[in-house]
């Protein structure tokens, strides 16, 4: 059951991640990025959370942690353009605001746990899913 509600959480925190693509990036304003990275933290969070509480607690398949892995590297793939941006030109508004960049370090920060960090972590919490199902460490 954990883990049905935590693909509930994933899925939740997909359209919370298209904050950042509500507004336009009027003189780079990521405000709304920055409101969709931390929206989506809760439920990525939570989720991540029940993924290894799963892996500890329950008997199991690896199979649902390959669907975990599926639909976060979906999330990475569709949001690449706002990490991405951010990484290279500190605004996730793209290269034409580069003047604008890193003038907002602790957004970027949000921005980056938010999109990426969180969605790396819920791969690597799907990843000891499987290896404890396939016989790991139990």
């Amino acid at each position: 059951m954990p883990l049905v509600f935590a693909m509930v959480l994933l899925v939740v925190a997909i359209p919370l991640q298209f904050f950042g693509y509500a507004t336009t990036c009027t003189q780079a304003s990521d405000s709304s990025f920055t409101t969709g990275a931390f929206y989506s933290a809760i439920p990525l969070s939570l989720a991540i959370a029940l993924v290894l509480l799963a892996a500890w607690r329950t008997p199991h398949r690896g199979e649902i942690g390959v669907l975990f892995i599926l639909v976060t590297l979906g999330l990475l793939a569709i949001t690449r353009g706002i990490w991405i941006d951010t990484i290279k030109v500190g605004t996730p508004c793209g290269p034409e605001f580069a003047d604008y960049g890193w003038e907002n370090p602790i957004g970027n920060a949000i921005i980056l746990i938010g999109y990426v960090g969180l969605p790396v972590l819920m791969i690597v919490s799907a990843s000891v899913f499987i290896y404890r199902a396939r016989g790991g460490p139990k």
